[in-house]
């Protein structure tokens, strides 16, 4: 396996398989994504707006098998900064890494821990004091132990940590809903300096 790191413009040509990459891991637990092409492509173009974007990708003989995103949080969705700034949260200094991705067979091999660490070195490059992750709370089959979710027990490894103040509401269509509904997603957090969320 190696990893290509890519900014700004450079992702523009890994859109598409990016997007596909996407919606065949989001279709699994716990997002159950119904995802569409053209809605993939217009939200992973935003990526190569700013050179401070950042895609790594995981390759094994020549195909992407998984991928990590991040940016500033200043230049994500508003609904992502929304709960930041309802609490006079300043958000210029926030690195958000949009999301890891890896199939199944790959994972519990060290492919996420290196997709993050990169990641990581990349936001900490630029000056982030603090990195953030978002991801789904599916508070219908709570699970005790985060094996409702492949990534949640590498993150407590690795010093993130869920932050109950700092929750959002997205919408997507779930494969078993005739429209897209608003799931709530909490926000972890790892701080690079003293500052506490």
């Amino acid at each position: 396996m190696e990893l290509l790191k890519l900014t700004g413009k450079d992702i523009k040509p890994y859109i598409k398989e990016l997007a596909k990459l996407r919606i065949k891991i989001f279709r699994e637990y716990p997002y159950l994504y119904d995802g569409d092409a053209a809605y993939e492509e217009k939200y992973l173009h935003d990526y190569s707006m700013h050179e401070s974007n950042v895609c790594i990708l995981l390759i094994d003989n020549s195909q992407i098998v998984g991928a990590s995103t991040g940016m500033w949080l200043k230049h994500s969705d508003k609904e992502f900064q929304s709960c930041f700034l309802d609490k006079n949260i300043p958000i210029d200094n926030i690195y958000y890494f949009g999301e890891f991705i890896v199939y199944k067979s790959y994972r519990g091999k060290g492919a996420g821990r290196m997709l993050l660490e990169h990641s990581e070195k990349h936001a900490i490059s630029l000056g982030a004091k603090t990195t953030a992750l978002c991801t789904i709370e599916r508070k219908e089959k709570p699970l005790p132990d985060d094996s409702c979710h492949p990534y949640k027990p590498l993150w407590r490894k690795l010093g993130y940590q869920p932050n109950s103040n700092l929750i959002i509401y997205y919408k997507w269509k779930e494969i078993d809903e005739d429209k897209a509904s608003s799931k709530p997603m909490k926000f972890w957090i790892k701080s690079w300096d003293t500052i506490t969320l």
